[in-house]
């Protein structure tokens, strides 16, 4: 009976460890794929966040720029003939654009592109913390 369980043992032991070894080469072979939409999902998700947020000042400089000058708005587009309030509020539409741009556009897909296993390591190293 001893020597019976112990065959039974060693079968069970070598499908597992055959079943290891299946699942380390089924492993091996999709890392890389899993790695790459990885990257390429990030790098729309990014390019989507930049596009819009550049489609938003766009926008914001259409509105505030009608809102301006009214029904001419785009008879003045010399900045020669800008009053000081004109002035000022391009200056304030300088700064609402600039936090856009910090905030909103996200240039990870441009780390992505240029580098890729810098752009790991960073991700991984979030996923980290």
């Amino acid at each position: 009976m001893n020597e019976k369980a112990k065959e039974i043992l060693a079968q069970m032991l070598q499908r597992v460890l055959d079943g290891v070894d299946t699942v380390s080469e089924f492993a091996a072979q999709e890392v890389p794929i899993v790695v790459e939409q990885l990257l390429m999902w990030h790098m729309v998700e990014s390019l989507m966040l930049c596009f819009g947020a550049l489609l938003l000042l766009i926008g914001w400089s259409l509105i505030t720029r009608k809102f301006y000058y009214g029904e001419n708005a785009w008879a003045k587009i010399s900045y020669d003939s800008f009053d000081e309030d004109g002035v000022m509020a391009h200056v304030v539409f300088t700064v609402v654009v600039g936090y856009i741009f910090i905030i909103l556009l996200d240039v990870d897909w441009l780390k992505i592109w240029i580098a890729p296993k810098l752009y790991l390591l960073e991700y991984g190293a979030s996923l980290i913390k």
